[in-house]
């Protein structure tokens, strides 16, 4: 088996604990962030949270906000994916034009079109209003 393959299985289950977590929200491995987001595409929003390591302060205030509104980011399909500075993810900061050292925060819509963009730490509500004016999601909540 390919290492590209088991990465991609990896994330797959990655995904599944983020999406399917319950009240609990794990964010994906900064390693998870370097394969293909097509593979979420119509089933989940994306967070890729770009920072210059897990350690640094802008990344763990953006980890907490959104941990604790974990349920919140369940239900509205929202994966959470760091792309830390890595070999791995330099074709993730390529295509979204960010540069190394630079922290941002980027929502990736279902349709896999880029909603928002942010060079600061976000707060959970204001990314959720983003979401929820989207019309996949008013749709998603008429449902409910």
């Amino acid at each position: 088996m390919s290492l590209r393959w088991l990465w991609i299985i990896l994330s797959i289950i990655a995904g599944s604990l983020i999406a399917l977590g319950g009240g609990k929200m794990d964010i994906g491995k900064p390693s998870d962030a370097a394969l293909d987001l097509h593979q979420y595409q119509w089933k989940n929003r994306i967070l890729l949270i770009f920072a210059p390591t897990e350690t640094g302060t802008a990344y763990q205030q953006q980890r907490q906000l959104l941990e604790a509104s974990a349920a919140e980011v369940k239900e509205r399909d929202l994966i959470v994916l760091p792309v830390v500075e890595a070999a791995a993810n330099q074709d993730l900061r390529t295509q979204f034009n960010i540069a190394n050292g630079a922290f941002a925060v980027i929502l990736i819509g279902k349709d896999g079109g880029e909603k928002a963009r942010f060079e600061r730490v976000i707060s959970a509500a204001q990314l959720f209003a983003i979401i929820d004016a989207m019309p996949m999601r008013q749709s998603e909540m008429k449902g409910n």
